[in-house]
């Protein structure tokens, strides 16, 4: 039986897979091998490719080849339980349009102790586009 402490906790936990669907940021979960779990319906309209169409392939399927050692250093940074959060980086949609984004990455333990990586990240396309105008 669970103490009245932890209660909360797993009614958090249970209700986590609306957040990651409700979500506005494009989120993708992979596992430490760097293959896509799982994206969210924002990831799927940002980058144009659907879930299904996702799941099973590399991450640096997201990536253009310019990023992909910077993916592999992200994707090791954060299997050793470092976060990684506000990281410049590219993304490349299903049609080959790049999107800068910002990258926050999180090392996360499911059931039976199983670990994973979310990545969320934010869209700057506007942010860089003032830059380039100063």
């Amino acid at each position: 039986m669970s103490s009245p402490a932890s209660r909360p906790t797993e009614r958090i936990a249970r209700a986590l897979p609306q957040v990651f669907m409700d979500a506005s940021l494009p989120i993708i979960v992979e596992d430490l091998e760097g293959l896509v779990i799982s994206t969210n319906p924002a990831a799927e309209e940002a980058y144009g490719w659907s879930n299904e169409e996702l799941v099973g392939l590399p991450i640096k399927t997201l990536v253009p080849p310019s990023h992909h050692e910077q993916a592999d250093e992200l994707l090791s940074l954060c299997r050793s339980g470092e976060l990684v959060r506000d990281v410049e980086g590219l993304r490349k949609r299903k049609d080959g349009k790049l999107i800068p984004v910002l990258l926050t990455l999180s090392l996360l333990t499911g059931e039976n102790e199983q670990q994973f990586i979310a990545s969320m990240a934010t869209d700057i396309s506007a942010l860089k586009a003032a830059e380039e105008r100063l």
